[in-house]
């Protein structure tokens, strides 16, 4: 399985734990992971297309 098609479930797994109210210090992990999940599927869409835009 490739990691375009992991990171966005990776990203649904963190979504609910980031909004069942963790610790302070376990928010900022999640969160941590959110973005550089986030990077990456930008990086991956970027060079998907050549030339284009990355979107948010």
């Amino acid at each position: 399985m490739s990691a375009l098609v992991r990171l966005p479930g990776q990203k649904e797994q963190l979504l609910p734990r980031l909004e069942a109210g963790p610790s302070l210090n376990e928010r900022a992990k999640i969160q941590a992971l959110l973005a550089t999940i986030d990077t990456a599927l930008k990086a991956f869409r970027a060079n998907e297309s050549p030339g284009a835009e990355p979107t948010n």
